[in-house]
């Protein structure tokens, strides 16, 4: 977790109920789930999880739908009463940085609400 994260968290608690740690484990406990899906679905129901004011959706790009150079790996941001999105980010593995990534954008979509 950078330190921006947790240090937003902080300067985001009137905006926002999200805590970096919060949105990190969310994060971890849906990629976990994406992982036990039926394989027959080939991983590609989202996962989706509602925190604070957002919907925030975890996707993985079936393989032979996967083009070349994009991160197989989605994490997608909605807003919880329009649903318009908001913002994604593709990753390829949700390594420390990437992860990091993540929270950070998620945090900001929710002070931004």
């Amino acid at each position: 977790m950078s330190m921006n994260a947790k240090q937003r968290c902080v300067d985001n608690s009137i905006l926002s109920d999200l805590c970096a740690d919060d949105v990190e484990q969310a994060i971890v406990r849906a990629l976990v789930q994406l992982g036990f899906q039926d394989e027959k679905t080939n991983n590609s129901r989202p996962v989706m999880m509602r925190l604070g004011p957002l919907n925030v959706q975890l996707s993985e790009t079936p393989p032979e739908y996967a083009t070349a150079g994009l991160p197989p790996f989605w994490i997608e941001i909605f807003d919880g009463a329009s649903q318009g999105s908001i913002d994604s980010i593709g990753f390829n593995e949700l390594d420390g940085a990437e992860l990091a990534a993540a929270v950070e954008m998620i945090i900001c979509a929710a002070g931004s609400r």
